[in-house]
């Protein structure tokens, strides 16, 4: 499983690339977090969305072209 930093890097990667590569990328990156970190939670709590592995999930999904 890939850390928070590799995935960090990666992120910084991806976000150099031109659309729609990028995007699909990114989504790549976030479906990736949601089966290994569990990130993807129905009414969080507070507690929750203070976690590192979320705000990263929320940063790369903001960075999407949707």
């Amino acid at each position: 499983m890939k850390n928070l930093i590799e995935i960090e890097k990666e992120l910084n990667k991806i976000a150099k690339l031109k659309e729609p590569l990028k995007t699909r990328k990114l989504v790549q990156l976030m479906n990736y977090m949601e089966a290994y970190y569990k990130v993807f939670i129905i009414n969080p709590t507070k507690e929750q969305m203070e976690k590192p592995e979320v705000k990263l999930y929320e940063k790369i999904s903001a960075m999407r072209d949707i």
